[in-house]
């Protein structure tokens, strides 16, 4: 009897289950209910799709040191992601992160560029500097 019964079943197919649909075949569909659409207008009121969030500058810096460590990218792919990551660090007047991946990298550094970049942040520090004095004495506590 045990013979006969593996005999007779359509190999790969279990025994024991039994599907209400022709095999090979999907599913029907189910039916879509009101509470399907609800979820599916929150889910769409909550991600606005034009107002994108921009990556963190920092973010943006390591993907493009790792696409130039990377093997598998192109020489024009480094190239324009070198270009792109010295765009922001010019940008953003970046001299301590330059220094850092300068060493890292093993570039020259443009010491120019390092003085134009330190002088830029000095003057940043300096108005700060000069408007929390401004804010302790003429503005109150802080």
């Amino acid at each position: 009897v045990h013979n006969f019964f593996l005999q007779t079943q359509k190999p790969g197919r279990n025994p024991h289950f039994h599907s209400f649909h022709p095999p090979n075949q999907p599913p029907p569909p189910r039916p879509v209910t009101m509470a399907d659409e609800k979820v599916s207008m929150e889910v769409d009121a909550e991600i606005p799709e034009e107002s994108e969030e921009p990556q963190d500058t920092l973010l943006t810096l390591a993907d493009h040191q790792y696409a130039i460590q990377c093997p598998l990218y192109s020489d024009a792919e480094k190239l324009a992601a070198k270009k792109s990551m010295m765009d922001i660090i010019e940008k953003r007047a970046m001299a301590p992160y330059y220094e850092y991946i300068c060493s890292v990298m093993g570039w020259p550094k443009d010491e120019p560029l390092v003085k134009k970049m330190q002088a830029t942040n000095e003057k940043e520090v300096k108005k700060l500097q000069d408007a929390l004095e401004d804010a302790k004495k003429n503005r109150g506590e802080t």
